[in-house]
């Protein structure tokens, strides 16, 4: 994109005009998707990469100054949300093999049984405390197994409002658990301190 264009285009947009925010998008949108794949993202997470810089870009688009480029700063965005969203998918996988090894551990060992229906009990508490909606979200996402796509279809809700909720349905249930010292607890039962 030629760089007076370029300037011109950002100060339309800065304005609030969406022709010039829609020519942004068809122009940055396929380089944002491939730098979040490139970086591993899978195509769905990579495609919620693209949605959140263009939300970011339109919320904060009075912002923008048209003497940088947009090009470097759509880049310096998308490789933050892309990390952001490994940092995420990190904290969710070493959660679900703390569950899954605690799980596969639990045998007829009564301590390890305890420690195993402490946590559940405990984990239970804090979905209860969930509003209504969340906990069903979280529900049919970790009990029944359904992807977001499958569980915005059941509810007729959007796929985004489904992640937000999953987001805080997990962060809510940790927080639970570290008040009550329920992952000290167990790393000091389990010897994993």
């Amino acid at each position: 994109m030629e760089d007076s264009y370029e300037k011109r285009l950002v100060e339309k947009l800065k304005g609030g005009c969406r022709k010039s925010f829609r020519k942004l998008f068809d122009t940055y949108h396929q380089k944002i998707y491939s730098v979040s794949r490139k970086m591993g993202l899978q195509a769905e997470d990579a495609e919620e990469v693209v949605q959140e810089v263009f939300l970011f870009i339109w919320e904060k688009r009075e912002r923008l100054r048209s003497e940088n480029s947009i090009n470097a700063f759509l880049l310096i965005i998308s490789k933050r949300l892309v990390l952001k969203k490994i940092r995420k998918n990190i904290n969710n996988i070493s959660l679900d093999l703390f569950l899954d090894k605690l799980k596969g551990s639990v045998d007829n060992n009564t301590e390890d049984y305890i420690i195993f229906s402490d946590l559940e009990a405990y984990s239970h508490i804090g979905l209860n405390n969930l509003p209504e909606k969340r906990k069903q979200i979280f529900m049919l996402s970790k009990q029944h197994g359904l992807s977001n796509d499958e569980i915005a279809d059941k509810l007729k809700i959007s796929k985004r409002t489904v992640e937000s909720h999953l987001y805080k349905a997990t962060k809510a249930v940790r927080e639970h658990l570290e008040k009550e010292h329920i992952n000290s607890d167990i790393k000091r039962r389990t010897g994993n301190e």
